[in-house]
C-alpha cells in the first residue's frame, strides 16, 4: 500500500500537461510574437523620413520657349502716378532780357566826350604844359557821378596812383582790359568782384596829372597787350 500511492500522484503529475496544453501555450506564444512584430513594424515607419513626391512641371522645349510673346511690364497703379504735364496756359509767355546781359555795353558815364584817344601821336598836356600821349578817353561828367562797368567783367586790381587818382582794373568778359581813372570804388567793391554790364561799382574823383581839364573819367582799354579806342570800341558794339 505504501509503494501504490506515489506512483499515482506522478502519474497524475503526468496527466495534468496534455495536448490542450500545448496548443493553448503556442497559441500565446504565437499571438506575443505578431504582437511584437506589429510594435516593430509601427516603430521603423514611423522613424523613416517622410518623403514628398511633387511632380514637376515639364520643361518648355526651345521652340515654346522662343514663341512665348514677352509679356509687358505692369504699369503703376493710377493713384501712385505722378502727374508731370503742367496745365496749358491760355496767356503767351512773354520772355523778358535782363538788363545786364552779357555782351552788352554801356558808356560808364555818358557819351560825351572831354579829350580824344591820341594813340601814338603826342598832344598838349592843359595841367604840364607839355606834348605826351593820350592813351584813353576823357568822357565829360560831374564829381561823385556813379561809374557803370562797361561791360560784364571781374575786378583784376584797385590802386591809387599820384597823376592818374583812383584806378580800378577791369578784365571784360569779351578778353579786353578796361582801366577806370579818377574813381573812388564803392563799398563792398574788391578784387574778384563780377560785375555785369552797368552795374555801379565807383564814383567820380579827382585826377592830379589831368586837374584843368575839369572833372571827367578817363578810360583806358586795352585787347591782346595793345591800347585802344575806348571810345571807338564802345561805338562799335552799340554801347547805350
Amino acid at each position: 500500500m505504501d509503494k501504490k500511492e506515489p506512483e499515482k500522484k506522478s502519474s497524475q503529475k503526468k496527466k495534468k500537461y496534455t495536448k490542450g496544453f500545448y496548443v493553448i501555450f503556442a497559441l500565446c506564444m504565437f499571438a506575443m510574437v505578431g504582437a511584437a512584430w506589429s510594435a516593430y513594424s509601427s516603430v521603423s515607419e514611423y522613424m523613416e523620413p517622410s518623403v514628398i513626391e511633387t511632380d514637376p512641371e515639364p520643361a518648355q522645349s526651345a521652340t515654346e520657349i522662343q514663341t512665348q510673346p514677352l509679356t509687358q511690364p505692369e504699369t503703376a497703379p493710377v493713384a501712385k502716378r505722378v502727374e508731370t504735364t503742367l496745365p496749358e496756359s491760355t496767356e503767351p509767355t512773354q520772355v523778358t532780357e535782363p538788363a545786364n546781359e552779357a555782351g552788352s555795353y554801356f558808356y560808364p558815364v555818358g557819351n560825351e566826350v572831354l579829350k580824344e584817344y591820341s594813340g601814338s601821336t603826342p598832344v598838349k598836356s592843359a595841367t604840364f604844359g607839355d606834348y605826351r600821349t593820350h592813351d584813353g578817353t576823357d568822357y565829360k561828367t560831374e564829381k561823385g557821378a556813379s561809374v557803370h562797368s562797361m561791360t560784364t567783367g571781374v575786378v583784376q586790381s584797385i590802386k591809387t596812383d599820384e597823376i592818374m587818382g583812383g584806378v580800378v582794373v577791369i578784365e571784360n568778359s569779351d578778353g579786353s582790359v578796361a582801366t577806370y581813372c579818377g574813381v573812388e570804388p564803392s563799398e563792398g567793391i574788391k578784387v574778384g568782384s563780377h560785375l555785369s554790364a552797368g552795374d555801379v561799382f565807383a564814383t567820380v574823383g579827382d585826377i592830379a596829372g589831368e586837374e584843368k581839364d575839369g572833372a571827367h573819367l578817363h578810360l583806358e582799354l586795352s585787347a591782346d597787350g595793345k591800347t585802344i579806342n575806348p571810345d571807338e570800341y564802345l561805338n562799335n558794339n552799340d554801347a547805350i
